[in-house]
């Protein structure tokens, strides 16, 4: 029996079409060993609007910054809400011993090892 938390269906309205596509294949998948207990109807109604809020809004702000332009005149949709300058490129904190061993893992994973 597989019991989702509310924020499972609430990021529902968060997902691109094609992750929320797969999430509604998985969750039909289980058919009735899937079990939404009233309490997540509940939040999941009670906090739906706001969401959709939140989703709007992100929505509208990331197109607001794709349409601004840069210092060299064209849209950077590649560093929407990262810091920029020195914080960016790292020189706003000394280097961590375990950046290296963490970017590593992660390439790892990426290949499948």
């Amino acid at each position: 029996m597989v019991a989702p938390d509310a924020n499972v269906l609430l990021n529902l309205y968060r997902y691109t079409e094609q992750a929320r596509t797969d999430l509604l294949g998985a969750l039909g998948a289980l058919g009735d060993r899937l079990w939404v207990p009233h309490q997540v109807v509940d939040e999941f109604w009670r906090n739906r609007e706001s969401v959709i809020s939140e989703a709007r809004s992100t929505s509208k702000n990331a197109s607001q910054e794709m349409s601004r332009p840069r210092r060299d005149g064209g849209a950077d949709p590649t560093h929407l809400g990262q810091p920029s300058g020195p914080e960016r490129r790292g020189l706003g904190r000394p280097p961590r011993p375990a950046d290296g061993c963490l970017r590593r893992g992660a390439e790892e994973d990426h290949r499948g090892r």
